[in-house]
């Protein structure tokens, strides 16, 4: 039955021709608690849209249901839109696919919190709109003779200690007694008018999870029949603390990601939480490690870079890919001229390489690496998120403006302005508005928005401060004025940005510039000397490195590395700042393992003339 199913699923989901391979139908039909390491490339998302459409298919008649917890919602939607395409539109009770934040909030954070501060609604906002909530609370408590900006919560080390009796204290050992009691009554306050950052919903699921735990098991046992984790290595340590104790040994749950990609702790000296390999005697391991991505050339190199060995990782050579290249720049325009060149003698061999429509990217560690590189790179503004068109940016700003201003959900703000016809047009006008380049008064704006926010919510346009929105407003047209300079600088040959920002992306060709150095209490060791081994085929195990610096910035360097390097379909590709070479066998290891160099020829030809 599962496996007559599992090949109508597969017709459904796989273009044409296409079909599972032996590693991916034994991960989907397989029954049991696993870790599933699921290397890049490997089809990992459609393995877990396939295995819920059987898993739905099989509860079809039963009483429970399975819980998918992913990190992002891009995931989970492109989750529903898979499991769509094989015909399940709604998905509901007794099933759950959400985020890990949204599982928690959904299942412990809201029940936990009714005991805390009653019946009210609960949001969760970022670090920013908090601290904004919190100045509010704490220029009405603060003393007198207080005349400086509020302290930054997100920086003041506060902890909230939940206790049994349903009360609570506001931990704090930093902030200045002379203020430290009117600090935790705007906390409190802030808490108790429903208002919480990612941490303390975690916090307080913790609380009622230990509180309640037994309870809770045989709940969660009794509604679920199986718990799918996905990227399981961007969890952190309390989420996936908790999971487990809610979950193994008592639930089927499966944990589905690849560890070697766990770059949350790069820039700290927390521990990976999750390790398949430490598991493997309470929890076996499958691995699905062919990848459909890339041919073998970056396969060799990617399986290189893991922080174990990864020998069984391999292409399933659908694709052709380039021997990977590497090239010493001098400068900015050294750079990249030859990369271009590079990609233009590339595309004129290779048609399918030519047609594709994927970026080819350049990438560093850090902004700072970047702005060090290229004069006119542009670190993306944090303000607004450079997705979506400027009016749709527009919009979301403007609905989300709305639903802080007057404490509602952005859902329930976006269904008040989407059914009032009169709304939606002033809406526009404010958009219109927001995106001209010849208004330059602000305040016009902020007046209009302000009388529209009135009509909206039928309240006293006294309390809506237009300087408060004209500060906002000035923001977020700077945000947008620099998401589009920043998109035409990328958009001019390749997309130019940090690793992390293209975790989960797939590109034509990928160049790391190896420019970055780790550094500790006097200590500095450049990426490139920490990696030259495992990029010339000389692989030592990190536990092997008796300095521990330099062996925990090794397994930074390696996961860094690793998804930059696997991103790419046909070229892969590294750059080093010619002042960094010290030795120049460096360069004949990599041309042994396989490495080519390029030397740009119009560079070249400028230094004959």
């Amino acid at each position: 039955m599962s496996l007559e199913t599992l090949k109508e699923i597969e017709r459904k989901l796989l273009p044409s021709n296409a079909e599972l391979f032996d590693q991916q139908r034994e991960v989907i039909l397989n029954n049991n608690s696993l870790n599933i390491v699921a290397g890049p490339g490997s089809g990992k998302t459609t393995v877990l849209i396939a295995k819920c459409a059987l898993l739905l298919k099989k509860n079809e008649s039963g009483k429970k249901g399975i819980c998918l917890i992913t990190h992002t919602n891009v995931a989970v939607e492109e989750m529903k839109i898979g499991l769509e395409r094989l015909g399940y539109k709604n998905i509901e009770f007794p099933n759950f696919i959400g985020t890990i934040q949204e599982f928690f909030n959904t299942f412990f954070v809201k029940k936990g919190l009714h005991l805390f501060i009653g019946n009210k609604s609960f949001r969760v906002l970022d670090k920013d709109d908090y601290q904004e909530k919190f100045v509010e609370s704490f220029n009405l408590v603060k003393p007198d003779w207080y005349t400086r900006y509020p302290p930054n919560f997100s920086k003041s080390n506060t902890e909230f200690l939940f206790k049994d009796d349903n009360t609570f204290e506001i931990i704090n050992d930093s902030i200045s007694p002379r203020y430290i009691s009117e600090f935790k009554q705007a906390v409190k306050q802030v808490f108790q008018s429903g208002i919480l950052t990612n941490a303390q919903c975690l916090d307080v699921s913790q609380w009622y999870i230990t509180k309640y735990k037994e309870k809770l098991k045989t709940a969660l046992a009794n509604r679920f029949d199986f718990i799918l984790l996905d990227e399981a290595q961007d969890s952190n340590e309390m989420q996936y603390s908790l999971l487990k104790e809610l979950f193994d040994n008592n639930v089927k749950f499966q944990r589905f990601g690849d560890p070697y990609q766990a770059l949350y702790n790069i820039f700290n000296e927390d521990e990976d939480v999750w390790k398949p390999t430490e598991e493997i005697s309470r929890v076996n391991r499958a691995d699905i490690s062919k990848s459909s991505r890339f041919g073998t050339s970056i396969a060799n190199i990617v399986k290189n870079l893991s922080i174990e060995k990864y020998d069984t990782f391999e292409s399933q050579k659908l694709v052709e890919s380039f021997s990977p290249y590497f090239l010493v720049y001098k400068d900015e325009e050294g750079l990249l001229t030859a990369y271009r060149e590079l990609i233009g003698e590339l595309s004129n061999k290779e048609a399918l390489f030519s047609q594709s429509t994927k970026k080819d990217a350049i990438l560093a560690v850090t902004h700072n690496n970047l702005t060090n590189t290229f004069k006119s790179y542009i670190k993306p503004k944090s303000t607004i998120k450079n997705t979506g068109s400027p009016i749709q940016q527009s919009y979301k700003f403007l609905v989300d403006l709305l639903a802080k201003e007057f404490d509602m959900s952005f859902k329930e703000t976006k269904k008040i302005i989407d059914e009032n016809l009169e709304f939606k047009i002033k809406f526009s006008k404010i958009v219109t508005l927001l995106l001209s380049d010849e208004l330059k008064d602000i305040s016009v704006i902020s007046t209009y928005i302000s009388t529209v926010l009135r009509d909206i919510t039928q309240a006293d346009v006294q309390k809506i401060e237009c300087g408060y929105l004209a500060q906002k407003i000035q923001v977020f047209k700077e945000s947008i004025k620099v998401n589009k300079e920043q998109k035409e600088f990328k958009e001019k040959d390749f997309y130019i940005g940090t690793i992390h920002s293209t975790k989960g992306e797939t590109h034509r060709s990928t160049l790391l510039i190896l420019n970055y150095s780790f550094e500790k209490e006097g200590q500095s060791h450049q990426m490139m000397d920490l990696l030259r081994g495992y990029l010339t085929g000389k692989y030592v195990e990190l536990n092997q490195i008796q300095d521990t610096f330099i062996q925990s910035s090794s397994a930074k360097a390696l996961k860094l590395a690793y998804v930059a390097l696997s991103r790419p379909t046909h070229l892969a590709a590294i750059a080093i700042p010619e002042e960094f070479i010290q030795d120049k066998a460096f360069l004949d290891e990599l041309k042994e393992f396989g490495w080519k160099e390029y030397k740009c020829k119009e560079i070249a030809s400028r230094v004959d003339s």
